[in-house]
């Protein structure tokens, strides 16, 4: 998924709307950031991070004076450019559809009492509409999303769905509904209620680049989409999630935010006003890998074992037979995972013959019954992931059952040969201490034994 700067460029708006978070500032921040450094700092962006689209959105953008500056800045920089805005002031900014690829409008009813009791302003929405109407006419090409938070009891009835997709059906827009988060909130609706009701209306599924969800009929196009946090909250990872998905948020004091959630900031203000291009880069760096620390989401992690076999083939001169392994790069012995309703005596078979071409005959005792598993040498606990994931590894001795010429297993291994005891324990060879250890214990003059 690609990432992108959002730069919320100003806190002032003129609505007071009753389910605003301010993009998660939570504490007042001056209008810092000129629209040179904007530009500059989405110009870092590019060089150094591929990223090719900013958001612009506030409180309400539209409200700076010099946001038409700040947009021409940014388009100089080729910068795909959406802004995310009321609508209000589109009349008085209408020269902002030279240069913007899109822009998104909070229009959440089309009862204009409704509407009006949402945002706390009287005498607006007639307003609203007339400029989205004129922007539309004389900016065809440009794309406006309609945005529209579902909450039950304002917007969530049929009628109201239905005609806000038409309204958005006339005006050539597409329209993305959003889903209330966290699902405790008052009015909230699942996306699986709109979902239901787009099917059953004649739209069908479209494919999405991005974690929005997308529908048509083919005459407009309706997304549902949750919240960052609340999408991170339905995989299992979701710091994660964040860490590899989330975009920067640029506060209008040269500071990045890199959680809502989190009152951490990295302040670029300084290097941003010199225009230091190195410091700059190293904030954005240092903001990208804060992104998911500290995940207030992050679930409780629960441990995942394997069960693996590891196989010591050792021949009649004593010498144990060993891999390459390519992912490791060390010289162990065969083995792998044991597959699911697989015995573990058979899985040793298995893989030696895969990874070597082997037959071979395991050296341990079937107890109490003849018809038991062979029993191992013993069980080593590998973590391969501290707290999270382990390999409970099965460890056999055993001897080949005839001549067969070693076959080289080329997706897994690169190399296959026979060593001693003594050029294994040297110093220089390439394997873990556990397995010499094994080796060591194993080796027949040491331990002529069979199994536990």
């Amino acid at each position: 998924m690609k990432r992108e700067l959002r730069f919320l460029v100003t806190q002032h708006c003129n609505y007071d709307c009753e389910f605003c978070h301010g993009e998660g500032l939570q504490s007042k921040k001056e209008d810092l950031l000129t629209p040179e450094d904007i530009s500059f700092l989405y110009s870092v962006g590019r060089e150094y991070f591929d990223i090719r689209t900013a958001t612009i959105t506030g409180g309400e953008p539209l409200f700076r004076n010099d946001i038409e500056d700040i947009i021409k800045k940014l388009n100089n920089e080729k910068c795909d450019i959406t802004v995310t805005t009321n609508g209000l002031l589109l009349n008085k900014c209408m020269n902002i559809g030279n240069y913007v690829k899109c822009i998104n409008v909070s229009v959440h009813t089309l009862k204009s009492a409704k509407y009006e009791k949402i945002v706390q302003r009287q005498n607006v929405f007639d307003r609203l509409i007339s400029n989205l109407i004129e922007f539309r006419k004389n900016y065809p090409n440009v794309e406006i999303c309609l945005n529209v938070a579902l909450v039950d009891g304002v917007n969530a009835s049929f009628e109201e769905l239905s005609d806000l997709i038409s309204f958005a059906e006339s005006i050539n827009a597409s329209i993305k509904f959003i889903e209330l988060f966290p699902p405790n909130s008052n009015g909230f609706v699942p996306l699986s209620y709109l979902r239901e009701y787009l099917l059953e209306n004649q739209f069908q599924s479209v494919p999405s680049l991005t974690r929005k969800e997308k529908y048509s009929n083919g005459n407009v196009e309706v997304g549902l989409i949750k919240i960052f946090c609340a999408a991170a909250c339905d995989t299992n990872d979701p710091a994660d999630y964040c860490h590899k998905n989330n975009d920067l948020f640029v506060s209008p004091d040269g500071k990045i935010k890199p959680c809502r959630n989190d009152i951490a900031e990295v302040d670029i203000l300084k290097a941003v006003k010199e225009k230091n291009r190195k410091l700059t880069k190293q904030g954005i760096e240092e903001a990208f890998n804060m992104l998911g620390k500290n995940c207030i989401y992050e679930k409780e992690k629960k441990m995942e074992r394997h069960f693996n076999v590891t196989v010591y083939v050792v021949n009649e001169e004593g010498k144990f037979l060993f891999i390459r392994h390519k992912k490791l790069q060390k010289w162990l012995p065969p083995g792998g995972h044991i597959e699911e309703n697989e015995y573990p005596d058979v899985a040793a078979l298995r893989e030696v013959k895969e990874e070597t071409g082997l037959d071979i005959e395991l050296d341990g005792e079937r107890f109490p019954r003849e018809t038991d598993c062979v029993r191992p040498y013993g069980i080593q606990v590998n973590v391969i992931k501290e707290g999270e994931h382990e390999h409970m590894d099965l460890i056999y001795r055993s001897k080949p059952v005839s001549n067969c010429t070693l076959v080289l297993n080329e997706d897994e291994t690169e190399g296959i040969n026979w060593y001693t005891l003594e050029e294994i324990m040297n110093p220089d060879f390439d394997s873990f201490e556990e397995t010499k250890k094994w080796c060591k214990k194993l080796s027949l003059n040491n331990n002529p034994g069979r199994g536990l």
